[in-house]
């Protein structure tokens, strides 16, 4: 029974990230958001480990 009208979505997150050690940590990655087995963002990032 939903009182309030909305429901929360409950999602999933999965990524994974390779780091380059010769290159002083930078790593490269990306990450999938999904709700009900179904991708809703898709992230990719570029950084360094400080």
């Amino acid at each position: 029974m939903i009182i309030s009208g909305c429901q929360e979505k409950i999602y999933q997150k999965a990524g994974l990230r390779y780091y380059f050690p010769r290159l002083r940590d930078t790593f490269v990655g990306f990450a999938i958001k999904a709700h009900n087995l179904c991708a809703e963002n898709f992230e990719f990032t570029v950084g360094v480990r400080i």
